[in-house]
């Protein structure tokens, strides 16, 4: 399997901002962007997933909470389902620039006939620019695969 996978953006909203008593409360959407022409690793079908992040510090470690639905492009070729998508992760910054994190995620069954999934990551996200933070981890899930992810991410 080799090629580009697709593109994803997310737009977010902070509803309450944290306090020394609540955490801070985030509503998102992310959509998928078909940009794959390898169908192992992109179905060229448009997905979109509505989330909320519940998020809290205790000095420089951060919490974070995902809880999500994603709403899946339908292919011809599979049984795809919408699934429920979940995420939880600590973040240890070690530097002004660099941070390790840990964090652990799963979702529902994807398709008919296939269960959902779990996995635990590591990794450790670099600030290149004011913006601009790049980032690589390392997975493995309840399939026994191993998960490699490089990336940036953008924000202003």
């Amino acid at each position: 399997m080799q090629g580009l996978g697709d593109l994803e953006v997310t737009y977010s909203w902070v509803a309450l901002p944290e306090t020394a008593h609540r955490p801070a409360i985030v509503l998102a959407q992310k959509i998928k962007i078909p940009t794959a022409t390898n169908r192992d690793i992109g179905t060229g079908r448009f997905d979109a997933q509505s989330y909320v992040i519940i998020g809290k510090s205790w000095g420089p470690v951060h919490l974070n909470v995902n809880l999500g639905y994603l709403f899946v492009g339908r292919v011809p070729t599979a049984q795809l389902r919408d699934q429920f998508v979940y995420d939880a992760s600590l973040d240890f910054p070690v530097s002004p620039r660099l941070t390790l994190f840990v964090e652990g995620y799963g979702n529902t069954s994807p398709e008919v006939g296939v269960a959902g999934s779990q996995a635990i990551s590591v990794g450790a996200e670099y600030q290149l620019t004011r913006h601009v933070n790049a980032f690589v981890a390392v997975a493995d899930d309840t399939n026994d695969l191993r998960i490699g992810r490089i990336g940036l991410n953008y924000g202003w």
